[in-house]
């Protein structure tokens, strides 16, 4: 099952930073403009539900990866 967060507009110029993508590959992995993105960064657009998942599947993808087990 995957949980769809709604995020906050000011939450989305730093969960594009913390995956360390450019405004264009941050907007290129969702499927949408960068104007798509700068919109709901403002708060003047909400991202559409599929995007939402999207978003939620990248973030967690990149959190997969950035916690590998460390061999002991």
């Amino acid at each position: 099952m995957v949980m769809i967060t709604l995020y906050e507009p000011n939450e989305i110029e730093g969960i594009r930073k913390a995956l360390g993508m450019t405004p264009k590959q941050f907007a290129d992995e969702l499927g949408v403009s960068i104007a798509a993105v700068s919109r709901w960064k403002h708060g003047s657009r909400l991202p559409r539900m599929e995007t939402l998942r999207k978003l939620n599947d990248l973030v967690a993808n990149k959190s997969k990866k950035r916690l590998k087990p460390v061999p002991a």
